[in-house]
């Protein structure tokens, strides 16, 4: 069993590469910080820290424990927070990992409301790809993540939100392929492309191509869309994406075009949680209420 202070401690001495400064920091005289490493050390029966003059470096089991201990100190404080709050009182935070979709809006619709009856309510958004999103759910860091997929996510419980994303291209106004109606699938081949990595391992893309995205040519891989754009404006290729990333006000400011799929082609977007898990009061009342909601987002959509 870990000490959460100990770990407290070691992520110090990582952050600071300094036993001395690590020591002022937590207010600790210094032998009493080497030894409560020590201590780690053994517990552990792996070197956490290669020890210098002046620097000490992470060891490999040093970098693994390094991320670990982010997530169970992590863990620590939101279980801490989340059983100690009154349900009158509701206090605590929800986290939600997600990619940039407008199937986001029932979510901080919802939260909005939520925080208006619990003002000690508050939300931690954590940006990635799907990859990403995943992996940290599995771990516990997320309460929900947001996926976008044809299908649903059989691996998670879910439930499915009201909006759908279109895929297309956004491309400069003076490119060939911009006057056209939709992108058909022969269009690709001769055009660089700037795909999302989350597209690359898509069925749903090879699919409606007829082939694998990666035979396409490939000028840039991101995972999120904001950067990505700046390549285009540059001329580095056509940003295959969704539609509703990025305004239409702003497109035409930057003298850019969203072209559609065709056929086109659609994904659903899913807010998903760990199966056989507890959700925190917090994430409760926040899945009740989109799930309230969902009818009125789908009229509105």
């Amino acid at each position: 069993m870990f000490d959460l202070r100990a770990l407290r401690y070691f992520l110090a001495v990582a952050q600071q590469g300094n036993i001395t400064r690590a020591a002022e920091q937590l207010h600790l005289t210094q032998p009493t910080l080497s030894r409560q490493l020590q201590d780690l050390e053994e517990q552990l029966g792996v070197a956490l820290f290669m020890r210098g003059k002046r620097h000490t470096e992470l060891t490999a089991a040093g970098w693994q424990l390094k991320d670990r201990a982010y997530e169970i100190l992590e863990l620590a404080r939101r279980t801490q927070e989340d059983l100690s709050s009154k349900a009158e009182d509701q206090a605590g935070e929800i986290v939600i990992g997600c990619g940039e979709t407008r199937a986001m809006r029932p979510l901080t619709a919802a939260f909005s409301q939520l925080q208006a009856a619990y003002p000690k309510l508050r939300v931690r958004l954590i940006s990635g790809d799907e990859d990403l999103v995943s992996e940290q759910l599995a771990a516990g860091i997320l309460d929900f993540g947001v996926l976008c997929r044809t299908h649903p996510p059989s691996e998670h419980a879910y439930w499915q939100l009201p909006f759908q994303d279109r895929w297309g291209l956004i491309l400069s106004a003076t490119h060939p392929l911009a006057a056209q109606e939709g992108i058909a699938p022969e269009d690709l081949s001769e055009v660089p492309l700037i795909v999302s990595r989350q597209a690359l391992s898509s069925y749903e893309i090879d699919h409606w191509l007829g082939r694998d995205l990666s035979q396409l040519q490939i000028s840039a891989v991101f995972n999120l869309v904001y950067n990505a754009v700046f390549l285009v404006e540059d001329g580095a290729g056509c940003l295959l994406s969704f539609g509703d990333l990025i305004s239409p006000l702003d497109l035409r400011a930057r003298s850019l075009v969203f072209v559609p799929l065709k056929p086109e082609l659609r994904s659903n977007n899913y807010l998903v949680w760990r199966k056989e898990t507890t959700l925190s009061r917090a994430a409760q009342l926040l899945l009740e209420r989109v799930r309230n909601d969902s009818a009125n987002y789908a009229q509105k959509a």
